[in-house]
């Protein structure tokens, strides 16, 4: 299932089918159980002994797209990274232009920060809504989430579920050839239907 095609077996694997689903599941299971959460499994190196424990895999129909007010839009944390910036562009609210060339999906681009072509996940979103071990749900702001280089300052067993981002009014056709600009520079540096770990190389932070 993951996006290189390697690795070994997950010992146990759950899809939730709803938010009330994956709040019922965790809330019993037991804290001793490791837990590994990923969605689109691209930027994952399994190890071929496998995942012990339970894997659990947000699907892309976890939770929708939605448009909000004051030019925001959310997003479950399965939507694909690309699907948003589509809507986004359909909705003609710009600046998620950069997600459309990132192979993820949106719980995995604010767990990493993830980045390209001179924007981050940091530099969009507005807040995030968690889940954690015990089926609670809570709320952090952008602050809150402590986002870093390549990664955030998060306490491990908290899962994000969705996330509400920052658009800018913008017309669909600017957006559009924004788009194409940053999808046509991937692919002349990086090879194209293949399926890769994306750059390899760490950018200045100063």
């Amino acid at each position: 299932m993951s996006w290189l095609k390697v690795g070994g077996p997950a010992e146990c694997l759950y899809i939730p089918y709803n938010l009330e689903d994956l709040s019922h599941f965790l809330s019993f299971l037991s804290p001793k159980i490791n837990i590994n959460v990923f969605g689109r499994l691209s930027n994952v190196l399994i190890r071929d002994g496998g995942l012990s424990g339970v894997t659990i895999l947000i699907p892309p129909n976890f939770l929708p797209i939605n448009l909000l007010k004051g030019n925001q839009i959310s997003a479950g944390a399965g939507i694909l990274d690309k699907n948003l910036s589509y809507q986004a562009m359909c909705a003609e609210l710009g600046g998620l232009e950069f997600l459309s060339s990132i192979p993820g999906s949106i719980g995995g681009a604010v767990a990493m920060n993830a980045g390209c072509y001179g924007k981050e996940i940091k530099d969009i979103i507005l807040e995030g809504k968690f889940i954690d071990r015990k089926g609670k749900i809570s709320v952090l702001t952008k602050n809150e989430i402590g986002f870093l280089y390549r990664g955030t300052k998060l306490s491990e067993g908290k899962i994000l579920i969705e996330a509400i981002f920052q658009g800018q009014p913008s017309k669909k056709e600017k957006i559009r050839s924004l788009i194409e600009k940053i999808n046509s520079g991937r692919e002349i540096s990086q090879p194209k239907g293949y399926a890769t770990g994306g750059s390899t190389f760490k950018n200045p932070t100063e």
